[in-house]
């Protein structure tokens, strides 16, 4: 059974040459070069509907209890609203409100909400399983319950169980990055869009490290 596991794996790599394609590390650059003079043809509707998804994820996050649940629920589809938008403008065409609202309203959302939901679970899952081999010194200090200088030597102790968390937590995030589009453009199976999305993260890895350091040093640079 793994073996043809395996078999339908590659196979299915095969079916997708252009997402499973390895990337070039200096794509990274590109990709941010690319994504600001996309911003730059419509700034005003994009930052608008980043706007309007803050303040929906404010909203939500007044609401005690239910209100986080929902939000982990609709933020794949708060993502692919923006994206939908970008690819609009790529094509030149003049992008309005009707691509957000038509985000919630199309044969995808409920997929993305599955999605969002199996994506928090995994992430509530690293934060426990991180906790419970840190013994507890990370959340008890971003809880502010232990007081801990961050000039002094004890600054440290909550390294290992941030390092642990971000170890759990990447799988969950590759497996992510490219879901919401693979869902609504390509209306993949939800695990199967994990599979894809996780496996064509590793091929361009580097891209993303890359992309990663370019974004931080013209931020703080």
């Amino acid at each position: 059974p793994f073996r043809a596991y395996l078999a339908r794996a590659r196979a299915a790599c095969r079916a997708a040459p252009v997402l499973m394609q390895k990337i070039s590390p200096v794509s990274g650059w590109h990709w941010l070069q690319q994504g600001w003079a996309l911003f730059l043809r419509q700034p005003l509707i994009l930052s608008g509907m980043f706007a309007c998804n803050i303040l929906v994820i404010s909203l939500l996050n007044l609401l005690p209890v239910l209100g986080p649940i929902l939000l982990v629920m609709i933020v794949p589809t708060l993502n692919m609203s923006l994206m939908n938008a970008c690819m609009r403008i790529a094509n030149g065409e003049k992008v309005d409100f009707d691509v957000w609202r038509n985000t919630f309203r199309s044969p995808a959302f409920p997929v993305l909400c599955r999605l969002g939901l199996l994506y928090g679970l995994a992430n509530m899952l690293a934060l426990l399983l991180a906790n419970w081999l840190d013994h507890g010194v990370m959340m008890e200090v971003l809880n502010g319950k232990t007081k801990i200088d961050p000039q002094g030597k004890d600054f440290a102790k909550i390294f290992p169980g941030l390092g642990m968390l971000l170890l759990f937590m990447l799988p969950a995030i590759m497996a992510n990055w490219f879901a919401p589009l693979l869902i609504s453009w390509k209306s993949m199976p939800l695990f199967k869009s994990l599979f894809f999305s996780f496996f064509a993260v590793w091929r361009a890895l580097l891209a993303f490290i890359v992309l990663a350091l370019s974004a931080t040093g013209l931020m703080f640079g």
